[in-house]
């Protein structure tokens, strides 16, 4: 059988290219994190460092008297270890269908198993960045847990979120989080970074009114996100399908009717989480060392006397972490009906 220790340079970088070019369009995350490229012959961890000072509370204690050295400020050092974990997808294809097939059934495989990966890791990082910012959660119109939401998102909980993250300092994204070999990265203007479910998108343009700008109304020379559908006042929205939706997971229709319910009995909630920079940490899916492609195609051995299976996947190492919990703030609200 051919395995990936077989297959020359040339087709080994064409399989991680085609994965990560199938992949990133699945992931909208990938643009606002501290990434770092998967390092070869690396540990199952890697460290994420920065250095800074304590903030001042006032300008008093930093006069300069004259001739006089000031006491030296001291610097603290934060550091975070993120473990890794193997990620990966294995699929199937018999001779059958490979000899009466018009493509190379195999090839096309491996692409459709980049889009794989792009979902897996994004949910991965979704599903990190949620649970760590728990406690760091406003709820629609006020109310104090899942169970108590009635209402849709509103700019009550826009700004209230945006408020917290700049009360606690958090910095604006200004340049997408770039790693190793860049596909299609560009700087931005300063903002802040929500990521909603797509069946927001509606709501907010309704709920935010004349105030929320759609990317259509942006001017010549700004730069568009991936997944970007519009901004207001200075966030700008990033919508995935993937991401952000909890399916009959509130209250019964009965107490919220102008909310949705995918299943007629309970409706939906909504994870909206709103990033300032470098907030949370992980792997790029970007790089050499990013993916590893295997593609098996089908051999006489002991296993396979007939040689009639062939089989491609993909493993990666992969990780993410939130490293300021009070720089994302989580909005719970439900989404409004269409009719």
């Amino acid at each position: 059988m051919t395995d990936y220790a077989s297959i020359n340079t040339n087709q080994t970088v064409h399989s991680v290219e085609t994965l990560l070019q199938r992949a990133i369009p699945m992931m909208v995350l990938e643009q606002f994190g501290q990434l770092k490229p998967m390092p070869s012959n690396s540990t199952k961890s890697l460290d994420f460092r920065r250095h800074k000072l304590p903030i001042p509370t006032t300008a008093s204690g930093f006069i300069l008297a004259e001739g006089v050295t000031p006491t030296e400020a001291i610097p603290t050092m934060e550091s975070v270890t993120v473990t890794l974990q193997q990620y990966g997808a294995v699929v199937g294809v018999t001779d059958v269908v490979d000899d009466m097939h018009i493509d190379d059934v195999l090839t096309e495989y491996m692409g459709i198993l980049g889009e794989h990966a792009g979902q897996v890791i994004e949910l991965m990082r979704w599903s990190s960045i949620v649970s760590d910012t728990s406690a760091n959660v406003i709820y629609a119109n006020g109310v104090a847990s899942d169970a108590q939401v009635t209402t849709s998102l509103t700019s009550k909980e826009v700004r209230a979120g945006l408020r917290s993250i700049k009360a606690n300092y958090g910095k604006a994204i200004t340049k997408m989080a770039k790693a190793g070999t860049d596909y299609g990265a560009q700087a931005i203007e300063p903002a802040y970074i929500a990521v909603i479910n797509s069946d927001l998108e509606a709501t907010i343009r309704g709920n935010l009114g004349a105030n929320f700008t759609p990317v259509a109304d942006y001017g010549p020379g700004a730069q568009k996100f991936q997944g970007e559908f519009g901004n207001y006042e200075n966030i700008r929205f990033i919508s995935s399908a993937l991401l952000g939706k909890r399916a009959n997971a509130g209250v019964a229709v009965a107490s919220a009717p102008t909310l949705l319910s995918d299943d007629g009995v309970n409706v939906n909630l909504y994870d909206t989480c709103i990033f300032a920079a470098d907030a949370w940490v992980g792997v790029a899916l970007k790089g050499a060392y990013a993916v590893t492609p295997s593609m098996h195609r089908a051999a006489v051995s002991d296993s396979d006397p007939l040689a009639q299976r062939s089989k491609a996947g993909y493993k990666t190492m992969q990780a993410a972490k939130v490293v300021q919990v009070a720089h994302i703030k989580k909005l719970v609200t439900g989404c409004l009906k269409d009719f």
